[in-house]
């Protein structure tokens, strides 16, 4: 790949466990998709200018990302009673409508800025965790 600087960053942000102290959930699917775009274009790029092994690059592409460490069986399921509870829906929530909708107050808002050892702390802190599983899972399956 000509730049992997995206490629590389994408890698990392599937593997990073300790993520969510500094970002939330919604702003880590929102790097995502910055990082897709980006993979996606330059990936096309090196295809083109390859004559030979365009098939060994892009597995090469696919190993990497399969080899990071993230929840890999993370379906639709893992979300399902979130998106129950707060009555929306995955695309509802990738949309990004409604600001003051009650998922978003627990998936964009940093759970290190809640009050210590609350039960919402705590349920935040769930929520983003399986939300952040979901994403992965979802978006490494794009790439590959």
């Amino acid at each position: 790949m000509t730049d992997n600087y995206s490629f590389n960053k994408f890698c990392d942000l599937l593997s990073n466990s300790t993520i969510l102290k500094k970002s939330t959930a919604f702003g880590v699917s929102k790097q995502f998709q910055t990082y897709i775009l980006d993979v996606k274009s330059q990936v096309l790029k090196e295809l083109v200018t390859l004559k030979e092994n365009k098939n060994d690059y892009l597995e090469y592409l696919i190993n990497e990302i399969e080899r990071q460490e993230y929840v890999k069986e993370a379906d639709i399921k893992y979300v399902d009673k979130w998106l129950k509870e707060y009555n929306t829906t995955i695309e509802e929530i990738l949309k990004y409508d409604d600001y003051r909708a009650p998922i978003y107050v627990v998936l964009d808002r940093h759970y290190n800025d809640m009050r210590a050892f609350s039960p919402e702390k705590d349920k935040a802190f769930l929520v983003q965790s399986d939300f952040l599983n979901y994403f992965c899972c979802v978006y490494a399956e794009e790439l590959i």
